[in-house]
């Protein structure tokens, strides 16, 4: 009787070391999802960073706004002064 409640005091003791690994394992396999996913967004990130870096160059919005029958100006800026 003595042996059959230290066989089930041990088997008690392994299921809640497994218990125990598996969370681990667990928590291990979240870390490694949550690392890869911030990686793609970071690479997500500078990818959609140097796009807008590029579309807003003078020559791109050029070539885009060409389709609206819009064009560079082609006389410089003047400034308009008031007097009081």
């Amino acid at each position: 009787m003595i042996a059959n409640k230290m066989n089930i005091k041990k088997a008690h003791l392994i299921i809640d070391q497994v218990r125990f690994a598996i969370s681990k394992w667990n928590d291990f396999a979240t870390q490694t999802n949550v690392k890869k996913e911030l990686k793609e967004l970071y690479w997500e990130h500078l990818n959609t960073s140097s796009n807008l870096m590029t579309q807003s160059k003078q020559t791109e919005v050029a070539k885009l706004t060409e389709v609206f029958g819009l064009k560079e100006s082609v006389v410089p800026p003047t400034k308009i002064e008031v007097n009081e």
